[in-house]
């Protein structure tokens, strides 16, 4: 096993990848890893955050650069880091177990290592997320809501999450929407920068390429494809977290339930406000923009994936060499 490598979804899930190339490539050493990822994490989250808020903003409809210009680019970013932060050190912890336990089963049988390793894998990522996102989802709804502009600072942002209409279902709800989104993100990532480098490993040792820049290449390209291919999933979550309360209240101030009528105007049925409010955002995107409005913000999720990928990889890598040398 190689030393050191990871990569970071700095927008939504990052320590979901963090913890599957710790079990790739970990040192072994949970204090070393615990530390150099929590650095690696804060350092890309500050780094990549304005793209993050631009892209929200961007699926939401809003301007990319509010009143506040450049300084609102960061808002939200405390948040952002609150709910990475316990994430990662879930993630660590998780799969440097999990590592361990599979390397130790290698040591009897080594024909089992990659079957058991994907299977495994797979698995911890969907428990990882299940775990991380109970910590994540509050602080990720007042992140978002900061980012876009709908509340002014974070006390109006928790007050209008816990005492607005039906608090908990929306909580249950955005719960659902981030795990939508971060466990076929996470398992497309890890996939693809595992595929990557098995195919390209030759090709890319003929012509010198070293294996840091390899890894750094394969994560980039994984976390890029990976952002890319779940940009509808993160349309849906950011919109539940942002407006679903939202919506609700304004339903609600009527008469909180209306009638579905036919093509002849007749009522059918009655909905609930909870439906009425899901139907009213899938509908404004796709009048917004068809079908294809679901990909609105692909490219910058994506610019956003790229650099964060390659700045938690190199920080990562090089608090990790630095160390093992200063410890032994």
């Amino acid at each position: 096993i190689a030393t050191g490598a990871s990569v970071l979804s700095v927008t939504d899930t990052a320590a979901t990848l963090l913890g599957g190339y710790m079990m790739v490539f970990g040192t072994g050493h949970l204090r070393i890893d615990l530390m150099a990822g929590l650095v690696a994490t804060v350092i890309a989250a500050v780094a990549t955050h304005p793209l993050d808020t631009i892209k929200t903003r961007k699926q939401m409809g809003s301007k990319p650069i509010d009143g506040k210009g450049v300084r609102g680019l960061y808002s939200g970013l405390l948040f952002s880091l609150f709910k990475k932060l316990p994430e990662a050190s879930i993630y660590i912890a998780m799969y440097h177990g999990l590592r361990q336990t599979l390397l130790d089963r290698a040591m009897h049988d080594t024909h089992i290592l990659y079957s058991v390793f994907i299977k495994c894998m797979l698995a911890s990522s969907l428990a990882g997320a299940l775990v991380s996102s109970v910590i994540k989802v509050p602080f990720e709804i007042i992140n978002r809501q900061l980012q876009v502009g709908t509340v002014a600072n974070a006390g109006a942002a928790f007050r209008k999450l816990f005492t607005g209409p039906r608090p908990w279902l929306v909580l249950l709800t955005s719960w659902f929407g981030v795990l939508l989104r971060d466990v076929p993100k996470s398992a497309l990532q890890f996939g693809a920068v595992y595929s990557l480098e098995i195919f390209f490993q030759a090709a890319m040792n003929s012509v010198g390429i070293t294996p840091f820049f390899q890894r750094l290449f394969c994560a980039a390209i994984a976390g890029a494809l990976a952002a890319w291919l779940t940009t509808p999933l993160d349309m849906i979550s950011n919109r539940i977290m942002t407006q679903l309360q939202g919506r609700l209240a304004d339903i609600m101030a009527h008469d909180g339930i209306v009638y579905v009528f036919d093509e002849n105007g007749n009522a059918r049925r009655r909905d609930s406000p909870y439906r009425q409010a899901l139907m009213g955002m899938h509908q404004e995107i796709v009048r917004r923009g068809g079908w294809k409005g679901y990909f609105r913000g692909a490219l910058l999720r994506t610019a956003t994936y790229v650099p964060g990928s390659c700045i938690f990889y190199a920080v990562f890598e090089t608090l990790v060499h630095f160390w093992r040398h200063l410890y032994g």
